[in-house]
């Protein structure tokens, strides 16, 4: 075995939304032999996944949707006289991947007083990526607040450039800016006694 690389690495190993590709080498002195590879996990409790045909390229891809795990490429090359070989790469991980994370500061609920502009709720500094992909932000992001007063919910979403989604919905409450009042008073002066 060659090379073993992952189209999204991740710890030594790979995301769920990558591939594995595989670079072998195998020779015979007849010229004729048989190679398979396969990926394996590494407790033997799952069945092994056989590689396709090298492209081109010499590389064998073989997609890690679904897996979770650790893994290793196992390869046989068998001769026309049924010798055979085994060799394995060391072990990586697979591990699925996360969607991104609205952070503490980002509220449940919130109340602004009516006509105080359009409020930015959420920004990209607030959210984060467990794997520290990029990603965006779609959905209601701000709240105009000359809107009528009321209970409106927002719905913001955050999505990694791998499809990993996750969503909040913020409760936005706009009251009436009621104006200032004052009690009357009166000052009549020091208090006095008339005899």
């Amino acid at each position: 075995i060659q090379s073993v690389n992952f189209t999204v690495p991740f710890n030594g190993g790979g995301l769920d939304v990558g591939e594995v590709c595989v670079a072998t080498n195998a020779s015979d002195e007849s010229g004729i032999f048989d190679e398979e590879v396969t990926l394996e996990s590494s407790d033997g409790l799952s069945d092994e996944i056989p590689f396709g045909s090298a492209d081109d390229a010499g590389e064998r891809c073989l997609s890690l949707e679904g897996l979770e795990g650790d893994y290793n490429v196992k390869q046989v090359i068998t001769d026309n006289s049924t010798n055979s070989i085994t060799n394995r790469s060391s072990t990586f991980p697979v591990v699925p991947n996360q969607a991104p994370v609205f952070g503490a500061e980002v509220p449940d609920t919130v109340t602004f007083k009516r006509n105080q502009g359009i409020v930015t709720l959420v920004t990209v500094e607030q959210i984060s990526d467990p794997e520290g992909h990029d990603f965006s932000l779609s959905g209601d992001t701000t709240i105009d607040t000359s809107e009528p007063a009321g209970e409106y919910e927002r719905i913001v979403s955050a999505e990694d450039e791998y499809g990993a989604r996750s969503s909040k919905t913020i409760t936005v409450q706009l009251e009436d800016n009621v104006p200032p009042t004052a009690a009357p008073s009166a000052d009549a002066g020091t208090d006095m006694s008339v005899d």
